[in-house]
């Protein structure tokens, strides 16, 4: 009897040793497979259409022993179907933080940054981002008809809802000889509104105006005062 329950405590023991290497490879496999799913699309911010050919990279910041990296590595990139479809994937790991750099010739690019728990791992995650189209604007201010030595014209931009163009405050110009030549980045497909006033034989006039932008081209505007 004594030696029975020997034998099945030695199986037991033998078994429970066979057996444990293969839970632990399971484990190792299933966490392994498991990955963030992300598909949407990149788009025009003013027309909403789909942007084709714009790259959208995907990088994850870790966590490594218990401290965070300052760093962001790249996970996967793609560039979009021509109606601004993309897909993207990320294995499953110790991940402090997602980040989406979207960027399109043409177009002003963006980054986005995401905490992990905001996805569902294995299930698809729908992301949509909006670009906005970028041109230039060259505007030319001259003092076509000079008067004299007080002649002096005030300029200033205003499109407050592109963060990232170009902003022309209060840019003040005097004297006689003014030829100079304002260039900078602009929200495309959007007239670009600017306000100015002009000081000139003891007489001052306000103006408001704007140019029309296109996307990646430049749009002129002369301002001969």
């Amino acid at each position: 009897m004594i030696i029975l329950q020997n034998l099945l405590k030695r199986n037991n023991f033998v078994f429970i040793f066979l057996i444990s290497p293969f839970f632990l490879t399971h484990c190792k496999k299933e966490k392994k497979d498991i990955v963030y799913n992300f598909e949407g699309a990149i788009l025009d911010q003013n027309s909403n259409n789909g942007i084709p050919d714009a790259k959208i990279t995907l990088s994850k910041r870790e966590v490594s022993s218990g401290t965070f990296s300052s760093a962001f590595s790249n996970v996967d990139s793609y560039f979009s179907n021509s109606n601004g479809a993309y897909v993207l994937k990320s294995d499953f790991g110790t991940i402090e933080s997602f980040k989406f750099k979207i960027e399109k010739e043409n177009y002003f690019a963006i980054e986005k940054t995401f905490n992990p728990d905001e996805f569902r791992p294995n299930e698809v995650n729908q992301l949509d981002f909006s670009l906005i189209g970028k041109g230039v604007v060259s505007i030319r201010i001259k003092n076509n008809i000079p008067f004299d030595l007080f002649d002096e014209i005030s300029f200033n931009s205003l499109n407050p809802s592109c963060n990232t163009c170009v902003k022309f405050n209060s840019i003040v110009l005097k004297e006689m000889l003014v030829d100079t030549v304002l260039i900078g980045n602009v929200e495309a497909n959007r007239y670009f509104k600017f306000q100015y006033t002009i000081k000139k034989n003891n007489s001052t006039t306000n103006h408001l105006d704007s140019v029309f932008c296109v996307l990646g081209d430049t749009s002129f505007y002369n301002l001969n005062y």
